[in-house]
């Protein structure tokens, strides 16, 4: 072989490798956001669903009084069934996992727990999906129990971060 065959060869050869190793690369890339989405889309859902049993908890104030809740549908048992197990097969860490179950009310918790119980649980996912530190740290007004203006609406009694009594 002459010595611009040989270059055209090694050219040729770095060049295929080159291909293959980008290639690789963006498949692993793809997977990473793939496997994030999946993340994203099963927190988001355990949000929705801690907020709908939220809304069909009745909660008191510290004062002791009922808080007024809009309403909204109950997730069945299948949705929160199916929600927990995605939670525990996409996610890597175990708060994100305990916190949805201590927002439910079950696992080892004592009781359904309290309405800023969602705060650990958005701080969980938060770090679950890598967005640094918690920017929604309110824990007493830690849920959106009603919009002033609407039918169901009367302004929460101090201690909107109340206690579920059932």
């Amino acid at each position: 072989m002459n010595d611009v065959a040989t270059v055209l060869v090694a050219i040729g050869s770095s060049t295929l490798a080159a291909t293959v190793v980008a290639s690789l690369l963006q498949a692993k890339r793809e997977r990473r956001a793939q496997r994030w989405e999946m993340k994203r889309a099963v927190c988001k859902r355990a949000l929705d669903l801690v907020d709908a049993v939220y809304a069909n908890r009745t909660w008191s104030g510290t004062n002791g009084q009922p808080l007024k809740i809009s309403p909204q549908d109950p997730p069945s048992i299948s949705e929160l069934r199916g929600c927990l197990n995605d939670l525990a097969v996409v996610c890597e860490d175990p708060q994100v996992v305990s916190g949805f179950r201590k927002c439910l009310g079950v696992g080892n918790h004592d009781g359904p727990g309290r309405a800023d119980d969602i705060v650990d649980l958005r701080r969980a996912i938060r770090a679950e999906l890598g967005f640094g530190k918690p920017v929604d740290v309110d824990r007493d007004a830690a849920y959106l129990a009603v919009i002033d203006g609407t039918a169901e609406s009367t302004p929460p009694p101090d201690g909107a971060a109340g206690h579920s009594s059932s």
